[in-house]
């Protein structure tokens, strides 16, 4: 089972990273802020960079996309786009990022859930229950926020490294700057094309770092 997708460009994507022709806001808000104090760690479906207090910030600039519900998916669409050498338009943008929600919705709320995604499973289920039907219904509105668990299952499929990025003071440093929280390191990540960078904000917003 799965959601029929509208257009050519996650299929595009999946065909590349094959090689072959958050829901919840306080959760999550929770989550990355652990994360950013070195107090949790997310078993399964993602590395907690070392030391974090004690790295020194990275700079990169930031594209600013929409705060419309998919700016995790705006996010990604505008870096898998400029991977690929090609700017969007809005339009494509949005129709891209609505693309990409639902293939994660799809492969999460299909009959079978794929072994490498049980994961994005878990957290969906932590914050859901067991019967995640309200999920699989909330998560296909444009205004639903999708998070962690749409990001581990959209780095797996597509078979891109992802890495979310958090504002140095945000993580209680002093500097401008950016440090990573979370990496996703998918099995036979496309390594030539770099990790897609996420910048994390204000608990509840996802951009683009370039």
């Amino acid at each position: 089972g799965g959601v029929a997708l509208r257009g050519g460009f996650v299929l595009r994507q999946l065909t590349e990273g094959l090689g072959v022709g958050g829901g919840d806001a306080l959760a999550q808000r929770r989550m990355y802020r652990d994360l950013s104090r070195g107090e949790a760690a997310v078993p399964g479906s993602g590395k907690l960079e070392a030391g974090l207090r004690g790295r020194a910030p990275e700079n990169f600039r930031v594209h600013r996309v929409a705060a419309d519900g998919r700016c995790l998916f705006r996010a990604l669409a505008v870096g898998l786009s400029r991977a690929g050498g090609s700017t969007l338009s809005g339009q494509e943008e949005e129709r891209q990022a609505d693309e990409l929600r639902e293939l994660a919705v799809g492969a999460l709320c299909g009959h079978h859930v794929r072994r490498e995604l049980e994961p994005a499973l878990f957290s969906v289920k932590a914050e859901f229950g067991d019967d995640i039907s309200a999920y699989c219904e909330r998560a296909l509105r444009p205004t639903f926020w999708g998070g962690h668990a749409e990001l581990i299952v959209l780095s797996k499929l597509l078979k891109r490294s992802v890495v979310v990025y958090v504002p140095h003071r945000e993580a209680g440093g002093t500097s401008p700057g950016f440090v990573p929280i979370v990496s996703l390191e998918p099995h036979l990540a496309r390594r030539s094309c770099g990790p897609l960078r996420l910048l994390y904000t204000n608990g509840n917003h996802y951009d683009l770092l370039c």
